[in-house]
């Protein structure tokens, strides 16, 4: 509570969750705000494509993983069918935003998330 969170699902098998992890990175950096966090849950299933799949190890944000893959219990928790998947959640704890994309997610954050 009391901080915007950028949650994104992704994975080292993804390409197109790569491309995403980039840009949500940028974005964040860009927004420049103190009460944003970017936390990333990867669903692999080993510890060491995950890590090799963190660009320069530097990306922005809170990395995590249970190495359970689709058996993760994320998935039916947050009704996860593809990846990635972005959410926002807003400062009370309320998602904001489900199955976004970078460019809605920015409008969200322009004009919903003060």
């Amino acid at each position: 509570r009391g901080r915007v969170v950028i949650l994104l699902f992704w994975a080292s098998w993804s390409s197109h969750s790569m491309d995403e992890m980039e840009k949500l990175s940028s974005l964040v950096e860009r927004a420049g705000r103190n009460d944003l966090v970017l936390y990333q849950v990867s669903l692999d299933r080993t510890r060491q494509s995950w890590i090799n799949a963190i660009p320069d190890k530097k990306n922005a944000g809170v990395h995590v993983s249970d190495l359970k893959y689709w058996d993760s219990p994320v998935v039916n928790f947050y009704h996860l069918e593809k990846l990635p998947a972005i959410f926002l959640i807003n400062e009370e704890g309320i998602i904001a935003g489900r199955n976004i994309s970078v460019d809605e997610l920015k409008n969200l954050l322009d004009t919903t998330i003060q």
